[in-house]
């Protein structure tokens, strides 16, 4: 009889935390709401939130990472484009005009471009120039991209990105 191991990968080990934490999440929100009439209404929509996002994941760990390196400029285009337009034209949400609104569902384009933040920083950190003149760089290229949302304005993702 063979002898069956189940082999954890590092991605494997990173999904299944990111999946278990977002479950205590869904849970705390269900204990917390326990005695409101949508309640459930919440944890649905946050558990439906879960899988898409776990969809997406497989999507993207499906596709070779050198392509994200290659497509990484001009997804941080993309993406910078579209914080800029936010500042005069996004949907306001507590005095924030950092909102895309598609149908009935809002969206934080600043979140979701905290991935392409990481892909170009690890593309400029990973150059062969010289220490200096990389950290002016990466400085400069952390200022533009902050710009936008500091205009929306979301300080809070600011310190978010800046940490990073």
């Amino acid at each position: 009889m063979k002898n069956i191991t189940l082999e954890l990968t590092p991605q494997i080990t990173i999904v299944v935390c990111a999946f278990l934490l977002s479950l205590c999440g869904i849970l705390t929100i269900a204990s917390s709401q326990s005695a409101a009439v949508s309640s459930l209404k919440l944890v649905i929509r946050q558990s439906s939130f879960l899988f898409v996002s776990l969809a997406v994941l497989g999507a993207a760990a499906a596709v070779r990472f050198s392509w994200w390196q290659k497509a990484a400029p001009y997804l941080a285009g993309i993406t910078w484009g579209i914080l800029f337009y936010l500042p005069f034209s996004g949907l306001k949400i507590n005095q924030m005009a950092g909102w895309l609104k598609i149908g009935s569902f809002s969206l934080q384009p600043s979140e979701l471009g905290r991935v392409i933040f990481l892909l170009i920083l690890a593309k400029l950190l990973c150059s062969d120039k010289k220490e200096p003149f990389k950290f002016v760089i990466v400085v400069a290229f952390t200022g533009l991209w902050l710009f936008p949302i500091a205009m929306q304005p979301d300080f809070g993702m600011v310190f978010v990105y800046s940490m990073t």
